[in-house]
Formats: structure tokens, C-alpha cells, sequence
């Protein structure tokens, strides 16, 4: 993997690199974010909109302020009745997309 295709966070201390590829979704956290890769969650001190500039936009699209995921992640989308939507994960996980963001996502990705 090529150095702008990783990340490195510090678990307990010790550097990890996470390859951007295994990342499923991200989710801000105050002045961190949440890596979600599989079962586990590494936090980066990093602000949503910085990081995003690292992503590859094909890849990677922001369903809401607070969170961006992989398109290849995404199992479905539902409708709510507020206009929002649901993202549903293929390991089930269903993120909260506004409704700004999900037309983007209609655009982005067929359902």
C-alpha cells in the first residue's frame, strides 16, 4: 500500500497503520474520528472534512456531517419518514444518512 493509502493511529500507545481500503465508516467524534475497520474502532485526531481530502471520492461518500462510508460497504438504503435516510451496512450496522447527503448518494449509487 502506498503511504497516501494508510493511516497511522496509536493504539494504547503503539502506531497501527490502517489501510484506507479496510475502512468501513467513519464517524466524527468531537475533535476525533472514529475509524470503524471490521469489529474494531481506532481514533485519529483529525477533523471529517480534512480527512475526507485523503479519501478516494469514488470510493468514499459522506451520507451525513458526522459520517462518511465506503460505497462497497453499503448493503441498501432505506427511506424514513422525515426525508433522512438509512444506510445499511452489509454487517448490518445502519447509519443515519440527512437528506441532503442521501441525494447524493441516490446519485452516487443505485439502489
Amino acid at each position: 500500500a502506498a503511504a497516501n493509502d494508510t493511516v497511522e493511529v496509536k493504539v494504547r500507545g503503539v502506531t497501527k497503520v490502517v489501510e484506507l481500503r479496510q475502512i468501513d465508516w467513519i464517524e466524527a467524534q468531537g475533535n476525533y474520528l472514529a475509524l470503524h475497520v471490521g469489529s474494531s474502532t481506532y481514533l485519529l485526531r483529525d477533523t471529517l472534512a480534512n480527512f475526507q481530502t485523503r479519501l478516494d471520492a469514488a470510493r468514499f461518500v459522506r451520507i451525513h456531517r458526522r459520517t462518511i462510508v465506503a460505497v462497497e460497504r453499503i448493503a441498501g438504503i432505506e427511506l424514513a419518514a422525515n426525508g433522512d435516510g438509512v444506510v445499511r451496512l452489509k454487517d448490518g450496522q445502519a447509519l443515519r444518512a440527512s437528506r441532503q447527503d442521501r441525494r447524493q448518494l441516490a446519485i452516487r449509487k443505485p439502489v
